[in-house]
């Protein structure tokens, strides 16, 4: 049996406000490298987002998003999505300043430090580093 083989997997969020979720994953390093409209002057309703060799689409939705997420962001929702940055508590202290709400970050036993929080729109994020003094 043929098989096809994924070369590549990019996450599409369908937003209330691209330009906010935008301004949110910024902070985490991320720039736009494709925009809809194209004229830098028009709300946002597209973007493709980079760093390095990961991608982030943004789409505003035509509508009321189907179903509310969570605030809190210390529980797990249906979807996490997991981001390696390297240093943890950097990468929470620049979401802080930029009016986030991050958990703490928690020592895992596998190996990481990690806090959760969640974007704009209730997504989930875990934001993970190498475990400090490991």
């Amino acid at each position: 049996m043929m098989k096809a083989h994924a070369r590549s997997l990019t996450v599409l969020l369908n937003v209330r406000d691209a330009q906010a979720s935008a301004s949110f994953y910024r902070m985490l390093g991320f720039d736009i490298s494709a925009r809809y409209p194209e004229g830098a002057n028009e709300p946002l309703v597209w973007a493709r987002l980079v760093t390095g060799d990961l991608q982030l689409m943004l789409n505003t939705s035509e509508g009321v998003l189907r179903r509310p997420r969570r605030p809190d962001p210390e529980s797990y929702d249906d979807v996490v999505l997991h981001v390696s940055v390297d240093d943890a508590a950097s990468a929470r202290a620049m979401l802080v300043a930029g009016g986030a709400q991050p958990g703490q970050i928690e020592a895992q036993i596998y190996g990481v430090d990690e806090f959760t929080v969640r974007d704009p729109d209730g997504y989930e994020l875990a934001i993970t580093s190498p475990r400090r003094g490991a």
